[in-house]
């Protein structure tokens, strides 16, 4: 019996300590509109919206790793492009980003980060960088605002112009 005391009093007080500690990985799911910035067709791409997932890895305190996967959808008119070599394109209608980077907390409730990877645009594969900032509204850190901006570097030969798009959104936390 007295051994059975003792393991119930340490599985107890395991349960506790483990309790104490800080989970080290966070989801959130983020949903918002974006605003073409810049590209070679602005006059033909408008707003639209976007959904993503995101993952803290908490390094310390201040500092996170992160992982961003974001679809983006926009309104776009329909045109399409013929040029001398041949090829033809259109209006940008569908983004998808991969992009890790690091995220800081200078003071709490406030974030800082910039990422990047590979950017899916329709039919090609760019590099991206996205910087964000992020204000969580109250002390569990449930829901957060972002505001990002994400640059697409997609010069090729028909295009000398690079993409770019803001985003604006909420985030929710899932675990």
């Amino acid at each position: 019996m007295k051994k059975l005391s003792i393991l119930l009093l340490f599985l107890g007080l395991a349960t506790f300590v483990q309790a104490q500690k800080e989970k080290r990985l966070s989801g959130y799911f983020s949903a918002g509109t974006n605003i073409m910035a810049y590209d070679r067709f602005i006059e033909f791409t408008h707003a639209g919206a976007g959904a993503g997932l995101q993952f803290h890895y908490t390094i310390n305190p201040k500092l996170k790793a992160q992982f961003d996967a974001t679809v983006s959808l926009f309104s776009i008119n329909k045109i399409l492009f013929l040029f001398e070599n041949g090829q033809t394109t259109g209006p940008k209608q569908f983004v998808f980003t991969t992009f890790a980077g690091l995220v800081y907390s200078p003071v709490k409730r406030t974030e800082a980060g910039i990422s990047a990877g590979p950017s899916f645009v329709e039919d090609g594969v760019y590099a991206g960088i996205k910087p964000y900032i992020g204000y969580y509204f109250g002390k569990k850190e449930r829901v957060k605002a972002l505001a990002s901006l994400t640059h697409i570097f997609e010069k090729n030969s028909i295009s000398k112009k690079n993409t770019g798009f803001v985003s604006f959104g909420l985030a929710i936390k899932l675990f």
